[in-house]
C-alpha cells in the first residue's frame, strides 16, 4: 500500500469575519469531515493545523501551534489568507506586522493559497 503524504494546512483569517470557515464547516459535499479525515485525491491528505475559529485551543497554545507548523514544515505546508491583509494596529499578532510575516512565510510555503 502506498504511503499517503500529508500537507499540514495554516489558515488565516485578515480582516474579514468568520462567515468562510463557518460555510467550510457547514457544507454537505464535500463535508467537513471528508475535507479533514479522507485523502482529498489518492494518497493525499490535508491536516489542518491552524484556523482560529474551528480550532478547540486558544490563546498562546494555537499561536504555538502555528509557529511550529511554519518551522517543522518550512516549504511543505499550504498557507490560506482569507480577507483583507490588514495594516495598522490591528495588524499585530505579537508585536509583529502581519504583512512582514506573511511576507516572510509565504516565500517558504510551497504551494500557496491565496483566497
Amino acid at each position: 500500500m502506498a504511503k499517503t503524504l500529508e500537507y499540514p494546512v495554516i489558515w488565516l483569517q485578515g480582516a474579514t469575519c468568520t462567515g468562510c470557515p463557518v460555510s467550510v464547516l457547514n457544507s454537505v459535499s464535500p463535508t467537513i469531515k471528508n475535507l479533514l479525515i479522507d485523502e482529498i485525491l489518492p494518497g493525499k491528505h490535508v491536516s489542518l493545523r491552524y484556523q482560529a475559529t474551528v480550532m478547540a485551543g486558544c490563546g498562546e497554545q494555537i499561536i504555538t501551534a502555528m509557529e511550529n507548523t511554519w518551522k517543522q514544515h518550512k516549504g511543505g505546508y499550504i498557507l490560506v489568507m482569507e480577507g483583507a491583509i490588514p495594516t495598522g494596529i490591528a495588524a499585530l499578532a505579537r508585536g509583529t506586522a502581519i504583512r512582514s510575516q506573511l511576507a516572510t512565510e509565504r516565500r517558504s510555503s510551497v504551494p500557496t493559497l491565496l483566497r
